[in-house]
């Protein structure tokens, strides 16, 4: 948005829903104020700004803006490349998160050899045997939870969740996301598993 405006670009911009946590103000003069904004994504804080000099009767545009936190993933925890540049191999190291750091996912299944070779050429895999216990009641619930949530949009009621049947072929055939590991327990990316069992890769990491 900022480089069409800069190139003397209008571009329509459709109102969309966020929210706004939290908005803690910093510091003030004559001239500018420094806010924390707490927000859901989607947030134009260029437009936020603006808004905000609206009310106040003025004109105002952003002058600087910093993330400091994305999920769980905050600026305090960060290390700027100078600074890891500086260190040794090892102790670099020690500063990588995980490589699934960012899959905010507890469910899991383990794979045998000959089903990561699989999933790695794309195929899909018959787990069925395999969805027991915590991993399919995690589906079963999650398949519930977004039929419900399908089901109060066209509706427009609430509370139609214990109304699921969890016997429903669209229930069943609905893919929920869950984590893939081998045998020796490394990452090996995200599939999405029904409960009929068909379990297809989405995102592999390639080692």
């Amino acid at each position: 948005m900022y480089e069409y405006a800069r190139a003397g670009i209008e571009v329509d911009r459709p109102p969309r829903d966020i929210t706004i946590k939290a908005i803690n103000l910093q510091m003030i003069d004559d001239t500018q104020i420094n806010l924390t904004v707490t927000c859901t994504k989607g947030t134009y804080v260029r437009v936020l700004a603006e808004d905000i000099a609206k009310q106040l009767g003025t004109l105002g545009h952003l002058t600087a803006l910093r993330r400091t936190q994305v999920g769980n993933f905050s600026i305090d925890d960060a290390i700027a490349l100078s600074s890891l540049e500086e260190h040794g191999l090892e102790e670099r190291q020690f500063w990588l998160l995980p490589i699934d750091a960012c899959i905010d996912i507890d469910a899991e299944l383990t794979l045998t050899e000959e089903q990561c070779a699989r999933v790695h050429m794309g195929q899909r895999l018959n787990v069925f045997d395999e969805l027991t216990g915590k991993l399919k009641d995690y589906v079963a619930s999650n398949a519930a939870y977004q039929i419900s949530n399908a089901s109060e949009a066209e509706t427009n009621t609430v509370g139609t969740e214990d109304s699921i049947d969890i016997s429903q072929p669209l229930e069943h055939e609905l893919p929920i996301d869950i984590r893939l590991l081998n045998e020796q327990g490394e990452f090996l990316g995200l599939g999405s598993v029904s409960l009929n069992g068909r379990l297809q890769p989405k995102k592999l990491i390639q080692r």
